[in-house]
């Protein structure tokens, strides 16, 4: 009876020892690291660190669980790809996936603000990756299902639909403003009467174009247009004469972002005035002429600053309209008879915006 123990203990682990040879031994998993796909808009410095993430990543995993590196997604038992979507005015959010036979194992996601995404912090969210994705990238067997995939596309897709803030946060914009559709202009006239009157018309027409070198503030570069004879240049010479107003100008402005938003311009300019008397003689206070009917003249080199609070209903990411509640104040000296300032208070002036 002992013998027929002993035989069959003999037998078992000869049998033991035939399987475990012929299991072959485990062997280091592949993985492939496809390029960065990426729709956020990012400096130079940014994308220069996003796109280098999969060597870093691998550099890190392989500190902690070694791997072989696959040359295509099809020779692969694993895929970590990655990928930076906008996140808002601003911010980009970066996303981690671990992909196995067509199934997701691991993702991680982290967002970050312009100024955080320096080296130190994204290598930090590196590092806090590699670590849970090198529990999970160990050795296989030799005869692992390969994960097949038709195209990279089928990896990963960055989010398509963008935070509304940052469609709207676009760096070019362009608008044509009507600025007389109700005005209250200063009368004061060379006798400096004082007073100010009602004008109702589509000029001044106002063009602008502003650059915003963040989501929230800009350059503006602009250019006033008027031909009226709403002023008094003279002693009651209102209507006697029309002055063609053309200043270019250039200053800031601030906005908020949102479909429903407001912004603030502030510009200086420096222009003439083209004066010519139509239907009489221009005369000082001293009740002299001037200007003649029928003559023109130039002004000199004059100063001018307008301010102007709005609000902006973006109808799309591209087009928007505008209202605006503007100031603006031609300083004194443009003429050697006239010593006043022109302010004029625009109550209603609207525009029409469109943005690249």
């Amino acid at each position: 009876m002992k013998r027929l123990v002993h035989v069959l203990l003999l037998a078992a682990a000869v049998a033991a020892s035939a399987a475990a040879q012929e299991r072959p031994a485990k062997v280091l998993r592949a993985v492939y690291f496809p390029p960065v796909q990426t729709d956020a808009v990012l400096d130079r410095e940014t994308e220069a660190l996003v796109l280098g993430t999969p060597e870093m990543l691998a550099t890190s995993i392989a500190s902690l669980q070694p791997f072989t590196r696959a040359d295509s997604a099809d020779a692969a038992r694993s895929v970590i790809a990655i990928a930076a979507s906008p996140a808002g005015a601003g911010r980009v959010t970066v996303r981690i996936v671990l992909l196995e036979a067509g199934s997701t194992k691991s993702e991680t996601e982290r967002e970050f603000t312009g100024a955080a995404l320096n080296l130190a912090s994204f290598q930090a969210f590196l590092g806090d990756t590699a670590s849970r994705l090198a529990r999970l990238l160990g050795p296989v067997a030799p005869e692992a299902d390969l994960l097949k995939v038709t195209s990279e596309e089928q990896l990963i897709k960055p989010a398509k639909e963008t935070d509304s803030l940052d469609q709207l946060d676009k760096r070019l914009e362009f608008t044509l403003w009507t600025t007389g559709l109700l005005r209250l202009l200063d009368s004061t006239g060379a006798g400096n009467s004082g007073g100010f009157y009602l004008g109702l018309g589509i000029l001044p027409l106002i063009a602008e174009a502003d650059w915003f070198f963040s989501s929230v503030l800009g350059i503006q570069f602009s250019f006033y247009f008027n031909d009226s004879n709403a002023f008094d240049f003279g002693q009651n010479s209102r209507y006697a004469a029309y002055g063609v107003f053309l200043f270019p100008g250039v200053g800031f402005i601030y906005r908020t972002l949102g479909m429903i938003s407001a912004e603030l311009a502030i510009t200086v300019s420096a222009g003439w005035i083209y004066l010519t008397a139509k239907s009489g003689d221009v005369v000082d206070q001293q009740s002299s002429v001037v200007l003649a009917q029928g003559s023109s003249v130039w002004s000199s080199l004059t100063g001018r600053v307008r301010i102007s609070p709005a609000v902006v209903w973006s109808m799309t990411p591209s087009v928007a309209l505008k209202a605006s509640l503007g100031f603006d104040l031609v300083f004194p000296g443009m003429f050697p008879w006239y010593h006043s300032p022109l302010a004029d208070l625009q109550f209603l002036s609207i525009g029409i915006a469109y943005r690249i």
